[in-house]
């Protein structure tokens, strides 16, 4: 199954608040871009497996950089694989609240983990 082109997708690019991660100076489209390339030496060591994935799966390689960018900012923001003060895991930031553990998401965020296996709830 395939999807439209990601590449043709308007955006109004990064809010204020996300752009302040980096304490850029701006917001939208150009903080979004600017993000990215800060992310994108990271982002190489998961280049093969975003390509494998994504032809697998019939989703844009550049769809799934684009949520690891944004998410984890392409692990840099992670702690042994866990993000948002332990609610989230991966790469992808795959929530995990404990209340509602979905075991199908849980397997998924391990697949971009670098880290072992996530806790158990």
């Amino acid at each position: 199954m395939g999807y439209a082109s990601v590449m043709r997708v308007e955006t109004t690019g990064a809010s204020w608040s996300t752009s302040q991660q980096d304490r850029l100076g701006c917001s939208g489209v150009a903080a979004s871009h600017t993000m990215a390339q800060t992310d994108s030496g990271r982002m190489a060591k998961y280049r093969s497996k975003i390509n494998s994935v994504g032809g697998q799966s019939g989703i844009e390689p550049a769809l799934i950089a684009a949520i690891i960018s944004r998410e984890s900012r392409a692990g840099n923001a992670l702690k042994d694989g866990w993000g948002d003060n332990g609610n989230a895991w991966g790469l992808m930031q795959v929530d995990v609240n404990p209340m509602e553990v979905d075991t199908l998401h849980v397997v998924v965020g391990t697949v971009w983990s670098t880290s072992p296996k996530p806790r158990e709830y």
